[in-house]
């Protein structure tokens, strides 16, 4: 055993993979629908460039901070692999695809169509 096993207490400390497996699945929905909620919303709102890719960061962000906040109690480590940091800005880039997708998909459909 290593002192790793231990907190500060004293008491052992136990991982679980199927909830780990669980939290990650959950937390990757919550961030989908959001941000494809976001992308339709920036379309509809009509923004374009710098406007959208700020409003994207924005609500990523605060999407991330209700997530450490309501649910995880700002200790993201006991339901996740990552620091608080890291949970903050993990997969922003990926799922901008998904975001610029939407957003330039209503876009079009309110403004162009």
């Amino acid at each position: 055993m290593n002192d790793d096993d231990f907190d500060t207490k004293g008491e052992r400390i136990y991982f679980s993979r199927d909830a780990m497996m669980h939290n990650n699945k959950t937390i990757d929905l919550i961030r989908t629908y959001l941000t494809l909620v976001g992308g339709c919303c920036a379309g509809i709102l009509g923004c374009t460039g710098l406007t959208g890719a700020i409003l994207y960061v924005a609500l990523y962000i605060a999407m991330q901070l209700s997530i450490l906040t309501f649910s995880m109690g700002f200790d993201s480590s006991k339901y996740t692999n990552l620091n608080t940091g890291k949970f903050l800005v993990s997969g922003i880039e990926g799922y901008g695809l998904s975001y610029v997708l939407f957003w330039t998909l209503f876009y079009a459909l309110v403004y162009i169509y």
